[in-house]
């Protein structure tokens, strides 16, 4: 059991890889000596060369000056994440851990209904790194440089969306392949999506789950401040949700429905709807199913009473007026049936201020995701507007993930997790806040919960 769970666990970091190569001896012989990890002269050059990176970068940092030494360690990265992969099956065949494809078990609502586990009840902390257009713009190579770093920063769940807000229906990838044949959502282009496997295969081999949206709102509609056009109905979405589902049956993946756009009409409701249960069918419920709203907004709103929506997933957003997210998540933790919640999208950094002046640094993220942790939240997504811009590759891949705000400090975060889940029943107080009561019925009620004061009239908080 040790050998697959400590496989899965680890980080891309030098310790990390060390413990990858003891489970990789330890399952040779608990096999038989079955899968061997024959090419040790790249494990010993890789972790040579994240040595003297720190252990915790690429190593393309350290080697800054030096191109060739740069796509060497680049390309040793790449293999190991491949090696991860065939790691983790051989280990999971030799244990019993994991599924056929040497992926993390799936993920489910903890019986307190406040966060997310392992089916095993191991508590999942969800660290997210947002980047919206990552399929649609990103080759395999960059993928895997992406992949790479955020799996060695401690990033557990990437959030990305198959047909992206812009031009997602029309505007080819990197492969010259887009989503649909003829924009029909009932003919997914199977070409397109054998890139979408490429990087859900990848994220799961480096320890890490997909948060996948099968497409942005303005496809739904209403199309706002999109591109469109609104494809979808409810019929063609089922269709589109079941073979998603079926697809990506045994995948690391959550689901997450919706896209910045809240539903207006009743046809809207409806396609979410159908979509949604679309998903479920195709895979059999084996994978945790939420909405992404608009702005300033959450999805208890729109589909909190609907069977299917396994946690409630905020948006504080960026604007200025947002960043008291606190006040959003302290809503969702009071409301019955009780569900997990979460910010899955809190102000990104190198964003516009949205009504204000200037661009949000790495600063305000970090406060957002601290603010909805400590008032009851179970994750913090994080972001950066290049993983979404159009731009040339150094942009897209060097300054996203190189920012200041790619570089988090779980640790406190986390630590601050595992002193509430999986079964968290203790109060939360703070001398510093006032303190509110939940009045819903359910597990939580009565519970006091520390929130941050109201700022002062035309403060920001």
């Amino acid at each position: 059991m040790w050998c697959g769970q400590q496989a899965r666990a680890s980080a891309l970091t030098l310790p990390g890889m060390i413990e990858w190569h003891t489970c990789a001896q330890r399952g040779n012989r608990e096999a038989g000596g079955i899968g061997r990890w024959h090419d040790h002269l790249a494990y010993a050059h890789a972790t040579e060369a994240l040595s003297e990176a720190g252990g915790h970068a690429a190593p393309r940092r350290a080697l800054r000056s030096d191109a060739l030494a740069r796509v060497r360690a680049r390309h040793l990265l790449n293999s190991l994440a491949t090696r991860r992969c065939t790691l983790l099956r051989q280990c999971g065949a030799a244990t019993g851990v994991g599924d056929e494809r040497g992926y993390a078990a799936m993920l489910r609502v903890s019986e307190n209904r406040r966060f997310l586990v392992h089916d095993d009840g191991r508590p999942f902390f969800y660290l997210g790194d947002t980047a919206w257009a990552v399929i649609q713009r990103l080759d395999r190579d960059e993928t895997d440089e992406y992949l790479c770093d955020r799996a060695a920063k401690g990033f557990t769940v990437i959030q990305t969306v198959i047909v992206s807000e812009f031009e997602g229906l029309t505007a080819p990838n990197p492969a010259g392949e887009v989503p649909f044949i003829d924009g029909d959502p009932t003919r997914p282009n199977e070409a397109f999506f054998r890139d979408v496997d490429y990087l859900v295969e990848r994220a799961g081999a480096l320890g890490m789950y997909v948060g996948l949206l099968p497409t942005w709102g303005d496809k739904v509609g209403p199309v706002g401040w999109g591109t469109g056009p609104e494809v979808f109905t409810p019929a063609n979405a089922e269709v589109y949700g079941e073979w998603l589902g079926r697809r990506y049956r045994d995948a690391p993946i959550i689901w997450i429905v919706g896209g910045d756009r809240d539903p207006i009409e009743a046809r809207h409701f409806a396609t979410w709807r159908a979509l949604a249960t679309g998903l479920d069918r195709g895979d059999g419920g084996r994978h945790l199913l939420t909405f992404h709203p608009q702005g300033r907004a959450s999805s208890s709103r729109s589909f909190h009473g609907d069977e299917w929506l396994d946690f409630n997933m905020n948006q504080t957003g960026h604007q200025l007026q947002g960043l008291a997210g606190y006040r959003q998540i302290e809503h969702d933790y009071c409301l019955a049936p009780t569900r997990p919640t979460l910010d899955g999208e809190p102000c990104y950094e190198d964003h516009p201020v949205v009504g204000g002046e200037g661009y949000f640094s790495d600063i305000e993220p970090r406060r957002a995701a601290y603010w909805a942790l400590f008032a009851g939240a179970w994750a913090t997504p994080t972001g950066r507007t290049a993983s979404s811009r159009r731009g040339d590759r150094a942009w897209r891949i060097a300054s996203g993930c190189a920012a200041p705000g790619g570089r988090p400090s779980p640790s406190p975060a986390r630590r601050s997790y595992a002193t509430r889940a999986p079964s968290s029943n203790r109060a939360r107080s703070s001398t510093a806040s006032p303190i509110r009561r939940c009045s819903s019925a359910g597990p939580g009620s009565g519970r006091s919960i520390a929130v941050p004061p109201a700022p002062a009239t035309g403060a920001t908080p």
